[in-house]
């Protein structure tokens, strides 16, 4: 008898994660880089007065929302069938092996596109003559991936705790509304 894969993470199931994950990644990533490229060059902002921290990339605040959730959705949707779900749990990988390696390609996705978003809305709003101070492009990648991790991971407890698509999202929903409530 075979001994059983006792990993926490499994490279092949990340990469097929990953693939699986990749129109919607992109999708995403297309959005918001147009999303935050389009209102400086188009000439949502004034020259006169210095952007502010908040004013960059305005688009990542609804990403921060948006995205998780439907990645962790798509990644995690085969907890939510029958079919999906067998095939998934007799791989002859760990649970937590599954979880890890999926959690991880959807977190990639969601620090691809916050990496390259931000630096394109700096240079973005460069090009167009306005002050920007560069030293606050590291604290607002921190700042979207963290918020994006938090709401991903209350995703993960919604759909880990809930055996339809609209009860784990009122269970998520429930989760974020008291993590935002208490900060």
């Amino acid at each position: 008898m075979k001994k059983a894969d006792t990993r926490l993470f499994h490279t092949g199931l990340f990469v097929e994660s990953m693939r699986q994950e990749r129109l919607m990644g992109l999708v995403y990533l297309l959005l918001s880089l147009i999303f935050a490229i389009l209102p400086p060059l188009l000439g949502g902002y004034s020259s006169f007065f210095p952007i502010e921290a908040g004013e960059h990339a305005m688009v990542l605040y609804v990403f921060d929302f948006a995205a998780p959730l439907t990645l962790c959705y798509a990644a995690f949707g085969y907890l939510t069938r029958r079919n999906a779900s067998d095939f998934y749990h007799s791989l002859p990988i760990t649970r937590e092996a599954a979880y890890f390696s999926r959690a991880a390609a959807v977190a990639t996705y969601l620090l691809i596109t916050i990496v390259l978003t931000v630096p394109a809305s700096f240079l973005a709003l460069t090009l167009t003559g306005n002050s920007v101070n560069w030293l606050q492009v590291l604290p607002l990648i921190s700042y979207h991936f963290a918020a994006s991790l938090l709401v991903m991971s209350c995703t993960l407890v919604g759909l880990s705790a809930a055996g339809t698509y609209f009860s784990s999202f009122v269970v998520a929903g429930l989760f974020i509304f008291f993590l935002f409530s208490h900060m």
